[in-house]
C-alpha cells in the first residue's frame, strides 16, 4: 500500500527509504524532510512496529508492507525505483540493517555487502571474524543444547556472560557465577516465546567470558574508505548480573594513550567486519589486555547517545549518516569538545507502579537541562529493570567539566522520587 502525502512526483527528487524507525530511527525522518530529501516509510505498521503520528506525518510517502519478509521488501523497494526513484534505503532499527544491505544489492545504490552483513547480526559470527583477523576478542561457544553447554563450560572459569546471538537492548544478557546459573541463564533464551518487532529470536545461545574493565562506545562512520571518530562514550550500567545501561557521558574520562589505543583497535574492528559505509556504534571493554569488543553496530547509537553528540560537539550525526547512505560526501568532521553532555536513566529496583512522581518536572527550568522524558506515566506497569524495558524515564544534561556533569546526573537520580 503506498500513501502519498501530497507530494509532486514529476520532477527527480532524491529519494530516501526507512525501514521501521524505532528510537534514534525515528529521527531520520524528520532530518531527512529538512535537508529537503524525499521519504518513504517502510513499516508493517502495527504492533510495535506501529509509528507515531509524530513521525510519520515527516513521510512524503507511506508503505505498509510486511518488514519481516525481506523478498516482499526487496520487491516493493524495486518497483518504487522504478516508478518514483529511490536513492538509498536506510535500516530505522538494529534488525534491518542486513535488509537494507539487500535492497541497496539488488538496486545498485550504496549500501553494506549484503553478502557479509551477517556478522554484523550475529554475535557468534562477529567473534569467530576478529579472531580470523587476529584481533582481540572474548573466548566463547555457542549452541542449542544444554548437554553441550554443561561440556564446553568446562573450559572456563567463571563468571561468564549468556546472552542470546541475536538479541539487543541488553535482553537477557546476564552474567552467571556458576554452572547452575548458567543453565538458567540458557534455559531462559533457549525457551525465549517473547516476540520482538514480531520477529521471532533465535534460541542459540552465546556464552563467552567475563570482561573485567569499565565498558564505553565508539560513535562514528565510515566514508570513502576512511573511518571518522566522532566519541569516545563512557557507560554506566547497573549491577551485575544484569548489564542495562543506566548512563551516558561524553566524553569519557579516559587518557589520552587510552582514546589512541581504543580508537586502534575500533578501527581494525571496523575494517574486519567489512563496514564500508555508514555509521557505527560500537561497545568495548577496556582491560587490561586492551580494548574488546562486546559488540559492534552498523547503525546509530541508541540510548540517546546521538542527541549527546548533538549536544557536546554540535555534530549532526543524522545527516552525516544519510549523506552517507546516498554516496554524498560529508565536511570533515570538527570533533572538538564544546561541552560535556550526559544522559542519566531513571531505574528503581521493585518498582513496578507508581501514583505520583516529584522533583522531575522541576528540572525543567535549569539551563543545563536539555531534555526531560518519562516512559511510563501513572498507574503503568513497570517491568523489572533487567533490560532497557526497566528504565522509567531520563534526563540529559550539559556541563563545562566531566565531574560537574557526573553530580548533576547523579543529584538528579536522586531528588526523583515515585509514590
Amino acid at each position: 500500500m503506498l500513501e502519498n502525502n501530497n507530494i509532486e512526483t514529476t520532477s527527480r527528487i532524491v529519494t530516501v527509504a526507512v525501514i521501521e524507525p524505532v528510537s534514534c530511527g525515528r529521527e531520520y525522518l524528520i532530518k531527512a524532510k529538512q535537508m529537503g530529501l524525499r521519504t518513504i516509510l517502510l513499516t508493517a505498521d502495527m504492533g510495535e512496529r506501529k509509528v507515531n503520528e509524530r513521525y510519520r506525518s515527516n513521510a512524503d510517502f507511506l508503505v505498509k508492507i510486511d518488514t519481516n519478509d525481506d523478498e516482499l521488501v526487496i520487491k516493493k523497494c524495486a518497483e518504487l525505483k522504478k516508478d518514483i526513484g529511490l536513492d538509498a534505503v536506510v535500516p530505522g532499527f538494529e534488525y534491518y540493517v542486513p535488509l537494507a544491505a539487500k535492497i541497496s544489492k539488488a538496486l545498485a545504490i550504496p549500501g553494506l555487502d549484503a553478502d557479509k552483513v551477517d556478522v554484523l547480526r550475529l554475535k557468534h559470527r562477529m567473534r569467530e571474524q576478529l579472531i580470523a583477523n587476529g584481533l582481540l576478542a572474548p573466548r566463547f561457544f555457542y549452541t542449542e543444547d544444554e548437554k553441550e553447554l554443561t561440556q564446553s563450560l568446562r573450559g572456563f572459569s567463571y563468571p561468564v556472560v549468556v546472552k542470546p546471538v541475536d538479541g539487543s537492548g541488553s535482553m537477557n544478557v546476564v552474567r552467571a557465577n556458576n554452572l547452575t546459573e548458567a543453565i538458567n541463564a540458557f534455559h531462559t533464551i533457549a525457551k525465549n516465546e517473547n516476540i520482538d518487532m514480531e520477529r521471532e529470536a533465535l534460541h542459540n545461545v552465546l556464552v563467552e567470558e567475563y570482561l573485567d574493565g569499565p565498558e564505553l562506545s565508539v560513535e562514528g562512520y565510515v566514508e570513502m574508505g576512511r573511518t571518522y571518530f566522532l566519541s569516545i562514550t563512557k557507560k554506566f550500567l547497573s549491577p551485575e548480573p544484569y548489564f542495562v545501561e543506566l548512563g551516558h557521558i561524553i566524553e569519557g574520562n579516559f587518557t589520552p594513550e587510552q582514546q589512541l589505543q581504543i580508537k586502534h583497535y575500533t578501527g581494525q574492528v571496523v575494517k574486519a567486519l567489512g563496514i564500508l559505509l555508514g555509521p557505527f556504534h560500537c561497545e568495548l571493554r577496556l582491560t587490561k589486555n586492551g580494548p574488546v569488543l562486546i559488540e559492534i553496530g552498523a547503525r546509530l547509537p541508541g540510548g540517546q547517545i546521538s542527541e549527546l553528540i548533538g549536544y557536546a560537539k554540535d555534530i549532526d550525526i543524522y545527516r552525516i549518516a544519510l549523506n552517507c547512505y546516498l554516496g554524498i560526501s560529508n565536511p570533515e568532521p570538527d570533533i572538538v569538545l564544546k561541552r560535556y553532555a550526559g544522559i542519566k536513566f531513571l531505574v528503581r529496583e521493585g518498582l513496578h507502579k507508581f501514583s505520583t512522581v516529584s522533583g522531575f518536572e522541576e528540572y525543567r527550568a535549569k539551563a543545563w537541562v536539555k531534555e526531560l522524558t518519562m516512559y511510563y506515566k501513572a498507574g503503568d506497569h513497570i517491568p523489572d529493570p533487567t533490560s532497557w524495558l526497566g528504565r522509567i524515564g531520563y534526563g540529559i544534561f550539559t556541563a563545562d567539566s566531566y565531574e560537574q556533569l557526573y553530580e548533576r546526573m547523579e543529584a538528579f537520580d536522586k531528588q526523583v522520587t515515585f509514590h
